[in-house]
């Protein structure tokens, strides 16, 4: 069986899409957890609601997903995962990016919080889409543990040789 609809040939390249989806959550989801201060800030920049519990839940989720992403294993949850924290993330670049340090005072902020790049959280989410749709391919656990079916017999009455019969 194949990685979703590409030939089997093709699927090996998925490990492509999973990489540079799983390596930036990652590596965001460990800056979070190492400086919630300013992830925070992000948030409460951004408008997000329930700060408290996002605060855990966000970077939580993100190094699952980039842990199923890069390991391939559970590919499709892991690109569910990643297309479910980069869309919140996306909406704080374009809230953060049009915002001046006035709106960052008025929101109790000393200055406009750092964010990536656009282009990260929405390639991220584009190539955590592709795998969610695709598959994670067949270098990855999923495709390792995906069984090989048995080559069918040439003829319809052959089978597997037969030991000769002895006495």
């Amino acid at each position: 069986m194949n990685a979703g609809f590409l030939p089997r040939w093709q699927s090996k390249w998925m490990l492509v899409p999973r990489l540079v989806a799983a390596l930036p959550l990652l590596i965001l989801g460990a800056k979070h957890f190492v400086d919630p201060d300013h992830f925070e800030n992000i948030l409460v920049a951004s408008r997000l609601p329930m700060v408290n519990v996002t605060l855990l839940a966000a970077p939580t989720t993100e190094c699952a997903a980039g842990l199923l992403l890069f390991i391939g294993l559970m590919g499709r949850v892991g690109g569910l995962l990643g297309v479910a924290t980069m869309a919140p993330a996306i909406y704080s670049t374009v809230i953060i990016n049009g915002m001046d340090n006035e709106a960052a005072q008025n929101l109790g902020l000393s200055e406009v919080p750092f964010v990536p790049p656009l282009p990260v959280p929405v390639i991220v989410l584009l190539c955590s889409l592709l795998v969610m749709i695709v598959g994670p391919g067949g270098c990855s656990v999923d495709g390792a543990m995906r069984k090989v079916p048995a080559p069918l017999a040439s003829e319809p009455g052959e089978g597997p040789p037969k030991k000769p019969l002895t006495d």
